[in-house]
């Protein structure tokens, strides 16, 4: 390590001058004479925005859709391989929203589906609902 005094014992770090912001920290290391030697800086990094909120539903069948869209998702298998079973979940994941009170939501479910609106009142039968 480099010997940081003079021939007269006095400390080559004189002295620092620190200054602090909301923006961060400074450090400034300077000679006796005033000359900076070093420096050191700390930057602080504003917190991310909030996200955005979702836009609430227009109306009622923007509403329906969407519980639709989230339902279908939430089985996590895209229609075309669902089993009755994945298909189930949907059904009983709606009539706990409330879905099949809405006017047409038994058709939409399904269409969404892609099976006869009978398969779905017989769903909602042998879920008990």
């Amino acid at each position: 390590m480099a010997d940081l005094t003079d021939a007269a014992g006095a400390s080559a770090l004189a002295g620092a001058l620190a200054t602090l912001s909301a923006a961060g920290a400074r450090l400034v290391v300077e000679a006796p004479d005033g000359t900076p030697l070093a420096e050191l800086s700390l930057n602080l990094l504003a917190p991310a925005p909030p996200a955005a909120e979702p836009e609430p539903p227009a109306d009622v069948a923007d509403l329906a859709t969407t519980a639709l869209v989230h339902a279908v998702a939430a089985v996590g298998v895209p229609v075309d391989l669902m089993h009755k079973r994945h298909k189930l979940a949907v059904v009983a994941d709606l009539d706990r929203q409330g879905f099949f009170r809405l006017k047409n939501s038994v058709e939409r479910a399904a269409a969404a589906l892609h099976v006869t609106r009978y398969t779905v009142y017989n769903y909602l039968k042998e879920l008990g609902a």
